[in-house]
């Protein structure tokens, strides 16, 4: 249900902003730091990560737009026991632990100085994320699969590269999904780098 929300959204956005004269779409590499109760299932930093951003002016301060992200974490364990959800069966052994999650949110950012500048920026982005979560003890696979609220807090900064609106960019995102299938929520932080490509 929470992807066809976030799916009306994404057409109600561009059917209002389509009309503005000025677009951007941004790539980026990101590497994520795991926070909270995530870092207790996975604590090392994910460096698998890319995510796409596109963004309409609404004014020369204004852009609202929507992104989409996928982030993978990993990270090995020797020896360790685990209780499987029945509760009455204990394995023990190496574990691998993974987590794909994909972001799909809608934005708005607000921008200091001038076009063709240096310019800060700071944003939101809400929506949704999908997370596949797996543990791997031997051929014991447990594996939780969920869609959950998604709130991103972000700041950032753009450096022209050209006179044709390409702009280096470097951003931090704070990454909170809520969960309620698993003991933790997935809260990380993300260093994105990357370009802007802005148009006309």
């Amino acid at each position: 249900m929470k992807k066809y929300i976030v799916i009306a959204l994404l057409i109600v956005l561009t059917s209002a902003v389509k009309a503005q004269h000025f677009s951007s779409f941004r790539m980026h590499y990101d590497v994520a730091v795991p926070l909270g109760d995530f870092s207790d299932y996975i604590d090392r930093a994910s460096w698998r990560g890319v995510s796409i951003d596109s963004r309409w002016e609404v004014n020369p301060k204004v852009t609202a737009g929507f992104n989409l992200g996928w982030q993978v974490f990993s990270q090995r364990f020797d020896n360790v026991t685990e209780v499987l959800s029945s509760g009455r069966t204990t394995v023990n052994g190496t574990q691998f632990r993974f987590v794909n999650t994909y972001p799909m949110q809608v934005n708005a950012h607000y921008y200091l100085g001038e076009e063709y500048s240096i310019r800060p920026w700071a944003g939101l982005s809400v929506g949704t994320a999908f997370t596949d979560q797996r543990t791997q003890v031997g051929f014991i696979e447990i594996k939780d699969t969920s869609w959950s609220f998604a709130l991103t807090p972000q700041v950032g900064i753009d450096i022209p590269v050209d006179s044709n609106n390409t702009c280096f960019t470097f951003n931090v995102r704070y990454n909170y999904f809520s969960q309620n299938t698993v003991s933790h929520n997935y809260s990380f932080l993300i260093f994105g780098v990357g370009f802007k490509f802005g148009y006309y």
